[in-house]
């Protein structure tokens, strides 16, 4: 039987910083509307890699990619790909919550309507429903004008979210979204996450390994630029098939 078109697939992705190589050859395939999680130790590229999965990495200076990603089997570097309609369809939230400062809640969720100089049909209709969909409007839908900025971390973070889902992205990456957050906070995003599986395909970058083994369909290990491993997440916790993948789940190293 024919394997499926995964939703997104790199091959031979190499990236670096002027001249300094942070990802070298990945080839990777991640599946439609599942939870795809990349663990490793810090310097392993992973965070470069996920940038390079909607042309973040190459905003940097002397940064340069090589190889293919592949969005719907489409080259996302390709001469015809609007690197900004790219980043609608894959969005990204990062490790640090960041509402924007002097906005409202509300209009942090509209946020990146405006910013691409259009305006939602129903804006309170679509305000209410991001939030839902995060798990906050309970929470905020009585200080919808008050400023964002003053919430907890873990609904800032949530709040990150809901502003990207408004967008209607096919795929969320997220980049340590967790890593600010108490027990409580970070348990409350990972229920969202599993919610959201069902519409949007998800690549999350983590440094908690149990994060990945209770909310992961697929786990990857990045070492030294390079993919070690990948497998289905039950298997790649309890028989993992290279011997480096095995001394960083045991903590002999990393």
């Amino acid at each position: 039987m024919t394997e499926p078109e995964p939703k997104v697939a790199t091959r031979d992705l190499t990236a670096s910083f002027r001249g300094v190589t942070a990802v070298r050859g990945v080839s990777i395939r991640f599946p439609k509307h599942q939870i795809a999680a990349i663990v490793g130790p810090a310097s392993s590229g992973k965070s470069t890699f996920l940038r390079c999965l909607n042309r973040l990495h190459e905003l940097g200076e002397g940064a340069v990619v090589a190889g293919e990603v592949r969005l719907d089997g489409v080259d996302i570097y390709g001469p015809a790909v609007d690197p900004l309609a790219l980043r609608r369809k894959v969005g990204m939230v990062f490790d640090r919550p960041t509402p924007l400062p002097g906005l409202s809640i509300s209009d942090n969720v509209l946020a990146g309507f405006r910013l691409a100089g259009e305006e939602a049909d129903r804006p309170e209709h679509l305000v209410e429903a991001m939030l839902r969909r995060v798990d906050l409007w309970d929470d905020v839908k009585d200080r919808l004008g008050q400023p964002a900025l003053g919430l907890s971390s873990g609904e800032k973070q949530r709040l990150c979210i809901a502003r990207c889902l408004a967008l209607k992205p096919e795929v969320l990456l997220l980049d340590e979204p967790c890593s600010g957050l108490d027990p409580i906070a970070t348990a409350r995003v990972e229920e969202v996450l599993n919610e959201l599986r069902f519409g949007v395909t998800i690549v999350l970058v983590t440094h908690s390994l149990q994060q990945a083994a209770r909310v992961a369909d697929t786990t990857a290990f990045f070492l030294g630029g390079e993919l070690i491993e990948h497998d289905r997440t039950e298997v790649f916790f309890r028989n993992p098939q290279d011997p480096r993948t095995e001394n960083y789940l045991t903590g002999r190293f990393g």
